[in-house]
C-alpha cells in the first residue's frame, strides 16, 4: 500500500481528496501486505514507530475490508484468471474489483498494462487518479 509510504506524499493527497466523496475498499490481502511488509513501510515512511501507527490507522479508517470469503467463486476464478500471466499475487484484489463493480488503484505498472491488454479498464494508475481529480473539481 503505497499510501503508507509518505503521508506527505502525492498517493496520499489524492486518497484524502478522492475519500471526501468516495468510499474505499481493500481487500484483506492488503492487510496481509502491510503485516508482511511493516518495517519497509515503516522505514519508508520516515515516521516513528508510534507516528506510523497513528498514521496508518487514520489510512485503514477510511476504508472497509473486504473479506476472502465474501467474494463468490467464480469472480475469484475470473480474477484468477486474469492475472495468471501478470501476478498470481494480485487475483485477490481484482477479485474484489469485480465483486464490487469498483475501480482497482494500483501503482504495479505490468498488472495495470496487463490488464488494459486484456480488456478490463477498472484500473487506475496515479495519472488516471489525477485525471478523476481534475474532472471533480
Amino acid at each position: 500500500m503505497s499510501i503508507l509510504i509518505k503521508k506527505s506524499g502525492k498517493t496520499f493527497k489524492q486518497f484524502q481528496s478522492l475519500s471526501l466523496k468516495h468510499s474505499f475498499y481493500i481487500h484483506y490481502a492488503t492487510i496481509e501486505e502491510i503485516l508482511k511488509h511493516h518495517k519497509k513501510l515503516l522505514k519508508a515512511s520516515k515516521l516513528s514507530e508510534n507516528e506510523f501507527e497513528i498514521f496508518e490507522s487514520e489510512v485503514l479508517n477510511r476504508v472497509t475490508i473486504i473479506q476472502y470469503n465474501e467474494i463468490p467463486t467464480k469472480i475469484q476464478d475470473l480474477s484468477f484468471l486474469l492475472v495468471a500471466d501478470i501476478d498470481e499475487d494480485d487475483s485477490a484484489f481484482v477479485a474484489a474489483s469485480i465483486y464490487l463493480s469498483a475501480i482497482l488503484w494500483s501503482g504495479d505498472k505490468p498488472l495495470y498494462s496487463g490488464l488494459h491488454a486484456k480488456g478490463f479498464t477498472n484500473i487506475f494508475d496515479a495519472t488516471d487518479i489525477d485525471k478523476l481529480l481534475e474532472e471533480n473539481k
